[in-house]
């Protein structure tokens, strides 16, 4: 029961702060726009983020501002990254760094000294895979989710190997859904570099996150 009011009590927080995250990813955009459709999109997904991520870690309370932090940063930068297939760095960048720190921190003062390295090598690693996939794939990944693998292996990396090759796993299926999706309602935007990869990559380490 006190799990399930906290969650409440989260998603509520969360779904406040949907306007707030969407003002910020508004605030990096170039030329797009985020209308009011926009703002409930990213207050529904905060919200049931939140409440999710609590109700499922509420018993790992180290674990909480880290992972709320990673799902409040999806919803600005998945935000951006559908209005203008960009993830600014002034976005990415301090994610990665807050979500680092702060579950780092929170396993070295809750004793966890293992996750802690999990944080940084899982940053890491999931980076250098995406850099690896960027290359390869000449063109349609960015250098900006190579970044976001920074938040998200932190995320997950937190949580063990398991977690964290969930998250890469689930990433390129939700890609991989959403490309044959667009293939198979024909929409005017090309197939390929106009289908952003970070919303996917959030999505991924996200149910990763609430699965494992």
């Amino acid at each position: 029961m006190n799990a399930l009011l906290a969650a409440s009590g989260a998603a509520v927080v969360g779904a406040a702060a949907g306007p707030a995250l969407t003002a910020l990813a508004r605030s990096t955009l170039r030329r797009g726009r985020l209308g009011r459709g926009a703002v409930a999109l990213a207050s529904g997904c905060a919200g049931a983020a939140a409440g999710l991520v609590v109700l499922r870690w509420s018993g790992t309370p180290w674990l909480l501002p880290g992972e709320l932090a990673f799902a409040a940063a999806g919803v600005a930068l998945g935000a951006v990254d559908l209005a203008e297939l960009r993830l600014p760095n002034v976005l990415v960048l301090p994610a990665a760094g807050a979500v680092a720190l702060l579950l780092g921190g929170g396993a070295l003062v809750a004793g966890v000294p293992s996750a802690a390295v999990g944080v940084l090598v899982g940053a890491l690693a999931l980076a250098l895979v995406y850099l690896v996939l960027a290359i390869a794939a000449r063109g349609r990944l960015g250098m900006g989710d190579v970044k976001l693998g920074l938040v998200a292996g932190a995320a997950t990396g937190a949580l063990g190997l398991h977690v964290w090759l969930l998250a890469l796993v689930a990433g390129v299926l939700v890609n991989g859904l959403v490309a044959l999706v667009v293939l198979l309602l024909r929409r005017r935007r090309a197939l390929g570099a106009s289908i952003p990869f970070g919303p996917s990559i959030v999505l991924g380490a996200l149910l990763a996150v609430l699965i494992g």
